[in-house]
């Protein structure tokens, strides 16, 4: 981790960090929606390690280009530099449910268990054709928060008032929450 980051130009954890996603050409309209959830996994891995300035742009790459802003083609310029490894902090125990957490959540019921995939209830129907039935369904009790409703068709974020009444539809406030 340290010798990718440091190839990368970020010496520390506390590095700005600003992540951006690409939309997939071959998803049509929806491939803005789609770019944006690899920058956001990104931004929780980050945050799971103890990076505590990584943010993502709202809309991505299309999003820069539509506002005209400027780019480049070609490798990117960043000068490697040696990263910090001393500031890499496992915060997993705070951010990564286990198998056993899970099940301990469902049979207690007190935890919302939320799954973010598209294609409910069979969130796994994308990408069956590539893994089988074995990923098909869901885990038991899970409701379906999809990704894609968090966002606006053209990938940008909807504003916090809509995304916090498109939670509160379904998660009580204060309730914890296991995502997958």
């Amino acid at each position: 981790m340290a010798k990718a980051m440091g190839a990368l130009g970020v010496r520390n954890c506390a590095a700005e960090i600003i992540l951006y996603s690409r939309s997939p050409p071959l998803l049509g309209d929806q491939g803005a929606v789609v770019g944006m959830m690899g920058a956001t996994r990104v931004w929780w891995q980050l945050v799971s390690w103890g990076f505590t300035a990584v943010r993502v742009l709202d809309g991505g790459w299309e999003a820069w280009r539509r506002a005209g802003l400027p780019s480049e083609v070609g490798p990117s310029t960043a000068t490697a530099v040696a990263f910090d490894s001393d500031t890499l902090v496992d915060l997993a125990a705070q951010h990564v449910a286990t198998e056993d957490d899970v099940r301990r959540a469902v049979q207690a019921g007190d935890s919302v268990i939320m799954d973010a995939l598209t294609g409910w209830p069979n969130t796994a129907a994308p990408y069956g054709k590539h893994h089988g039935k074995a990923r098909m369904g869901h885990i038991l009790g899970a409701i379906s928060l999809q990704c894609t409703s968090l966002l606006r068709e053209d990938g940008t974020w909807l504003p916090p008032s809509e995304l916090s009444a498109n939670l509160k539809l379904h998660v009580d406030p204060g309730s914890s929450v296991v995502a997958y």
